[in-house]
Formats: structure tokens, C-alpha cells, sequence
């Protein structure tokens, strides 16, 4: 399967986004409770990114997106300045 990467200024489709986050915390999120960790509720976490969206986006951060053949959003990947000289994937 070919998936194709863009860097975007603004989510062009922001509910397919938080269902791609959903989907996300809801497969990581009981490996990260087995493991101690706190109880992601997909609902909640993915909420809380979109509340926060403008911290992904150009000019400090950048958010990578991932389209498959018939655009569906399959991925997302973001990189957070944390100095001038580094980043946070």
C-alpha cells in the first residue's frame, strides 16, 4: 500500500483526524494501562489534541499527515520544537 506524507499548515479534515486519534489511544491505551500507566479514554485524549491543535501546526511544530491510495488518513506523526536545536517526535 502506497501512502503518500505531507508536512500541512491546518488539518484539512479535522474529524477524519480525531478518529484517526481515537482509533489510536484506543490501541495504545490498554498497553499503556497494563504497563502502570494512566487510563487513556480515546474520547477524552483525542478531544484534548483538537482543543489544542494550533501546538502542532507551523510556525514552532509540524504535523506530518499520511493519505493512502483513495485519501483516506491512515497517519499522523508530529515534531514539537523543545530548542532551537531539537525536536520531539
Amino acid at each position: 500500500m502506497e501512502v503518500e506524507l505531507n508536512f500541512v499548515d491546518a488539518v484539512p479534515d479535522v474529524a477524519a483526524f480525531r478518529d484517526l486519534l481515537m482509533d489510536y489511544y484506543a490501541t495504545v491505551g490498554p498497553g499503556v494501562r497494563a504497563l502502570g500507566g494512566p487510563e487513556m479514554v480515546p474520547e477524552e485524549m483525542a478531544g484534548a489534541t483538537i482543543d489544542h491543535l494550533e501546538e502542532l501546526l507551523p510556525p514552532d511544530n509540524r504535523l506530518l499527515l499520511g493519505r493512502g491510495p483513495e485519501g483516506r488518513l491512515l497517519a499522523c506523526a508530529s515534531l514539537r520544537r523543545i530548542r532551537p536545536d531539537a525536536v520531539e517526535m
